[in-house]
């Protein structure tokens, strides 16, 4: 009964020994075999002296089994420790900053900076097409009514307007073209901003007559760019022609008038 006792304590012990081994560093392990180890040393001397042999080789036997059973652990608690997890990798530097890029005027398709417009449609009546060259104003007039310092402009224009007057009579003529335009800071359908724009006109030439005299025109409008290399723009008006003498009837050609037109930079 004593022998079964002490069997089984010493099995309890060594199971926890086995246990609790995966939880200890490899020199805690060593320390706790070999403190048991001394304890087998000793009962194995205390056993050899009272001449009990059959203790001493079974005490021998659990000894060799605990040193094979110490070289399994020791090798699975070295391959452990030598497992070290990768360090994460550092995080990548910062992206720099964006360039901010300073808004460059465009130079044109050839690299002139020149605007210039075509318009056709009505002209004071006529059917009538005009050339015409955008100029910016250099005194910068809109920046003095808080609007913005482009919002002004001038356009001189050399035109062609040809058919029947409201009196019948039939003009062939060519007139020069200068007007002041406001073009305000606003959108109309996301895309077109309203203009007003005023001027003068002189005919130079008209068929069979006598060169003419001061007209006018008034009108508004707006434009946007639709993607076809320059800003589009559709106006509604007023126009009079002049040439000859006021005696006679077909001194002059006013009507309402319908223009549409297309800006290119050059």
């Amino acid at each position: 009964m004593k022998r079964f006792i002490a069997l089984l304590m010493l099995s309890a012990f060594i199971f926890s020994l086995v246990g609790i081994s995966f939880g200890k560093t490899l020199e805690e392990e060593k320390t706790a075999i070999r403190e048991y180890l001394n304890v087998l040393d000793t009962k194995i001397l205390k056993y050899k002296k009272q001449g009990n042999a059959k203790k001493v080789k079974q005490l021998q036997a659990e000894k060799r089994a605990m040193l094979k059973r110490w070289d399994k652990t020791r090798g699975e608690l070295i391959a452990s420790e030598a497992v070290v997890s990768p360090l994460p990798p550092s995080p990548p530097p910062p992206p720099p900053p964006p360039k901010i890029k300073t808004r460059e005027m465009s130079k044109g398709k050839l690299g002139w900076g020149i605007e210039a417009s075509l318009e056709f449609g009505m002209i004071g009546g006529l059917l009538g097409l005009t050339a015409n060259v955008v100029l910016p104003d250099p005194m910068k007039l809109g920046a003095m009514v808080g609007l913005p310092e482009d919002s002004t402009s001038y356009k001189v224009g050399l035109g062609y307007v040809q058919g029947n007057d409201i009196n019948n009579s039939s003009w062939k003529a060519v007139p020069i073209l200068f007007d002041g335009v406001v073009t305000f800071p606003v959108k109309i359908l996301g895309h077109f901003s309203p203009f007003v724009g005023a001027g003068v006109n002189y005919v130079v030439y008209r068929s069979a007559k006598a060169t003419g005299s001061y007209g006018g025109q008034v009108y508004i409008g707006a434009e946007g760019d639709l993607g076809w290399g320059g800003k589009t723009f559709g106006e509604v008006g007023y126009s009079i022609l002049r040439t000859g003498r006021e005696t006679l009837p077909d001194y002059s050609s006013r009507s309402f008038s319908v223009v549409a037109g297309q800006k290119i930079l050059f």
